[in-house]
């Protein structure tokens, strides 16, 4: 093992690090640090879990305690806890009495019961918590003698009493986020302190903010980020890099998504040929814009994807790029990855071609919309849907042809057919859900 490995497994060990605070900590070239991380994680020296590195298996040794399991609490209730082995053999079942105050995301180390009560399960106790997990998110409530205390989120029924100091102005209900201060040998005895105080839980864009907090999720972007972001306010595409791409702006090219969709990413295109069908799916080419070893990238990689909460999201990248120059917006040039296949009659697969493109979407296009064309209701006047979809207006009997093809054929090779409804949060004014 290299003096740099080294480093990077005893930092992890004193507690899980992202990639940004290992470079922190460690002050090394990232490129050679995200190489190093990455060759550790493919010979499990390494373990990503929650955007954050830890030991991998292939590293777990304890000697004070080798008949220990290291672990993380991944589930709390009042009479019982589940913890995620760290070598990703599985869960093992803790009884409340044998918890000893261990929270969620703990890393703790776990004895196997020699007779389960459950033959051939696994059971176990905690036997050290080796990095606590002090920040939480949760509501206040009543102990059971009537004094002030808080629940975290997820963990039913385990109540903490919250300290007078920092708890001033809270009232029943409110969602808030605190740390443990105390820890005792059981959850009864754990002291907590309120540090963030949001709202009453009956509005749903305070339970969101409790959420948000509760698991770490920075909503900010930092500086670093923001000042690369501010180079593509207002950005169109270069038309030299545009010169260098497949022009398929002169094909009728449009997007589908929810009528809440935010990032707009990917689009599509259908010829109908003498043969059969060309198929072109586009998205957004956000690589050449989001380079390697900038401060866009590592802040994306770090962030992992968008999120959608409430009415809200928390993008993986800046506006200026995800709703500006990487977002596939109606009526304005982009730069995007393309595959253009070719299907015969029967909807097969003949051959396909990845090409760097430029494309230029026609319209903003929404589910409920275009089946409302494609499969009209009577009496419902289409005029304005008609107009609005003028420039792909042709194209959608077409991909309502192909679809059902492509459907047949999924069928037969056994595909299951799945329906389920899809839940939405609907929120007031004054963001009541």
């Amino acid at each position: 093992m290299t003096p740099l490995q080294k480093s990077i497994l005893n930092a992890v060990k004193r507690r899980p690090m992202t990639l940004r605070e290992l470079q922190n900590n460690l002050q090394v070239d990232n490129s050679r640090l995200r190489t190093t991380v990455s060759a550790m994680v493919a010979t499990g020296e390494l373990s990503m879990r929650n955007g954050t590195y830890v030991p991998g298996f292939a590293t777990y040794e304890n000697a004070a305690a080798p008949n220990t399991i290291p672990c993380t609490l991944v589930k709390l209730a009042a009479r019982f806890g589940f913890a995620s082995r760290d070598d990703g053999e599985g869960d093992i079942f803790i009884p409340g009495r044998a918890l000893h105050g261990a929270m969620p995301n703990d890393k703790i180390n776990v004895k196997l019961f020699d007779h389960p009560r459950v033959e051939g399960s696994s059971e176990g106790e905690v036997v050290e918590v080796t990095v606590p997990n002090n920040r939480f998110a949760g509501t206040v409530c009543l102990s059971e003698d009537g004094r002030m205390a808080v629940e975290p989120d997820g963990c039913r029924d385990v109540k903490f009493l919250l300290a007078k100091q920092g708890s001033e102005g809270v009232h029943l209900g409110d969602k808030v986020g605190f740390l443990i201060t105390h820890r005792g040998n059981r959850h009864s005895d754990h002291r907590a302190a309120v540090v963030e105080k949001f709202g009453s839980s009956d509005y749903a864009s305070e339970c969101a903010k409790a959420i948000l907090y509760g698991r770490s999720v920075r909503q900010e972007f930092p500086p670093e980020v923001l000042e690369e972001a501010r180079a593509y306010d207002n950005a169109t595409i270069d038309p030299a890099e545009a010169a260098k791409r497949l022009d398929l702006r002169g094909i009728p090219i449009f997007t589908i998504d929810s009528a809440e969709t935010k990032d707009i990413d990917d689009a599509i295109s259908l010829q109908k040929l003498d043969d059969g069908y060309e198929l072109g799916v586009h998205i957004a080419d956000v690589s050449h814009y989001v380079r390697p070893g900038s401060a866009l990238n590592e802040e994306a990689f770090e962030r992992a994807t968008s999120i959608y909460y409430a009415d809200k999201v928390i993008p993986m990248l800046p506006t200026q790029l995800s709703n500006g120059i990487c977002s596939l917006n109606e009526g304005e040039d982009r730069l995007a990855f393309s595959c253009l296949m070719r299907l015969d009659e029967n909807g097969e697969i003949r051959s396909y071609k990845f090409v760097k493109s430029v494309i230029c979407s026609r319209v903003k296009g929404v589910y409920k919309e275009i089946n409302a064309l494609l499969e009209p209701e009577e009496g419902v006047d289409l005029t304005d849907l008609k107009t609005k979809y003028e420039a792909v207006l042709d194209q959608l009997p077409t991909m309502d042809e192909l679809y059902r093809k492509r459907l047949v054929l999924r069928k037969a090779r056994g595909a299951m057919d799945i329906e389920s409804n899809e839940a939405k949060l609907v929120m007031d004014e004054n963001g009541r859900c």
